[in-house]
């Protein structure tokens, strides 16, 4: 499909398009090839509003290309049911919060839908974004009360990175559904730096998977992931093969496979654990006060 690189903004609005259409953005920097091949141009400003109008036309699920170039960004874009929003590579594509707006909504809300991913591309918070009440980059894959139709979301291929409270990857509330996290490189992020938040209603379960991430230059800021749930035995979240110069630290409620990470330190609130095959500097500490964790072959590094 094409629009005749007409640099289209959101306002006009896009046509529908049939089942599996790919919609390609150009960046305001792009290539003069890329602009040709494009179907619509963004101006550099306000660059959501462009994605968002293309999203809002895939009715029926597809894809969203991003060319190379910086998108700047200063509002929420909402993916749809059976959308990919996808870049050009981490090196060549960047998603950049911009000006001194502040977004009062995840960033990427993902509500009701399923088969949705995000991938390859840098984001870049710019250290000025806020994000809701609690402030931080918002990955939102759920909306208030889904129990009926669980959700599968991909998170991958991405650097996160100038995000001046961290990353917030939450279920939303009350859902069915299970998030994917993987080769993510986050970078100078502050605050907790990584929450992974399940807040799922007392007979409705979730799972979150984070595998394969690496975290720089966050652990003077009190950087680390969190693992954090309302209800206890049906928040669910797996951490494999993160490596990174913070902790790990497990709230109260979630149950949480920790396995072949490198980090700090461990610690964990919750008595529903299980703890092999990780790298430590600090070891790990189990402050639940209960039993039910199970905690071997781990190591202390020299």
């Amino acid at each position: 499909m094409s629009f005749g690189n007409l640099g289209i903004i959101a306002q006009m609005g896009l046509p529908r398009t049939s089942p599996g259409a790919i919609i390609t953005i150009a960046a305001s920097d792009a290539s003069a090839k890329s602009k040709r091949g494009a179907d619509v141009i963004c101006t550099g400003i306000d660059d959501d509003l462009v994605i968002q109008s293309a999203i809002d036309s895939l009715n029926t699920g597809g894809i969203i290309h991003l060319t190379e170039g910086i998108f700047n960004v200063s509002g929420v874009m909402r993916i749809g049911d059976k959308i990919t929003l996808r870049g050009s590579g981490i090196g060549a594509t960047t998603i950049k919060v911009s000006g001194n707006k502040n977004i009062t909504q995840s960033v990427f809300p993902i509500n009701n839908i399923n088969a949705a991913s995000i991938h390859g591309f840098t984001f870049d918070g710019n250290n000025i974004i806020r994000i809701g009440s609690s402030n931080e980059v918002n990955f939102s894959w759920g909306g208030s009360g889904n129990q009926s139709n669980p959700q599968f979301f991909k998170i991958f291929d991405l650097h996160i990175k100038n995000c001046s409270e961290g990353v917030r990857f939450s279920d939303g509330g009350g859902n069915k559904g299970s998030l994917f996290i993987y080769n993510i490189l986050f970078e100078s992020l502050k605050g907790t730096s990584i929450i992974t938040e399940t807040l799922n209603a007392p007979n409705i379960c979730s799972f979150v998977f984070i595998s394969s991430c690496t975290m720089k230059n966050s652990r003077e800021n009190g950087g680390g992931i969190t693992a954090w749930g309302d209800y206890p035995y049906k928040n669910f979240v797996w951490i494999d093969k993160v490596f990174m110069d913070g902790k790990i630290f497990v709230e109260p409620k979630p149950r949480v496979t920790i396995t072949n990470c490198d980090c700090l330190k461990i610690e964990m609130q919750s008595n529903e654990c299980l703890v092999t095959g990780n790298i430590t500097k600090e070891g790990i500490v189990d402050s639940s006060g209960k039993e039910g964790n199970q905690i071997y072959n781990n190591y202390i590094r020299p």
